[in-house]
């Protein structure tokens, strides 16, 4: 789990709450869903892409889906349209931890937060799950992953350069 630790990438669906402590024994309902721990970032002209080879859990909300078909599946019900996406340490509670089989880890901030049109998801058996958002890392991305190493981040475009940084426009870190 360590080489997860500020990878992972959470839609944020509600508010974070206290609650009382109910049947599941749970006091915290986190309102970030984690999808994606994220291992490369495709910076294409228009778009990026995040890719990643671990998946957190949606194929228990979906039913009798496959996970790659139940990734798609959550995901495509917040295509086209702006969402918070949130950078994260570790998974947040589970409001349910005797259906996901795991106890509630102490709850940390996110990283970072923003909003982004996801533009579609999937998965393919070369590179594993993949979500492509609306616009370029380097020009729309500002607050999260911004602490990604460059060697994680894959440019591409009509040069294999993608959008770089110049000096009159730095990468912000």
């Amino acid at each position: 789990m360590s080489d997860l630790v500020g990878n992972i990438l959470a839609i944020r669906l509600g508010p974070d709450r206290q609650e009382a402590p109910g049947y599941y024994g749970a006091i915290f309902h986190s309102g970030l869903r984690v999808f994606l721990a994220v291992s490369t970032i495709y910076t294409l002209v228009q778009t990026t892409m995040f890719v990643g080879n671990s998946l957190y859990m949606i194929h228990y909300d979906c039913g009798q889906l496959t996970t790659e078909d139940a990734f798609k599946f959550f995901l495509s019900s917040y295509f086209n349209r702006p969402m918070l996406f949130d950078q994260l340490t570790q998974i947040p509670p589970s409001p349910n931890p005797r259906l996901y089989l795991t106890s509630a880890p102490p709850i940390v901030p996110p990283q970072g937060e923003e909003s982004h049109v996801m533009l579609d998801a999937g998965y393919n058996p070369v590179c594993g799950f993949w979500v492509t958002f609306a616009g370029n890392f380097f020009l729309t991305f500002h607050n999260i992953f911004r602490n990604w190493p460059d060697g994680g981040i894959v440019r591409t475009g009509p040069d294999f350069k993608g959008f770089q940084p110049s000096k009159n426009n730095p990468r912000k870190p």
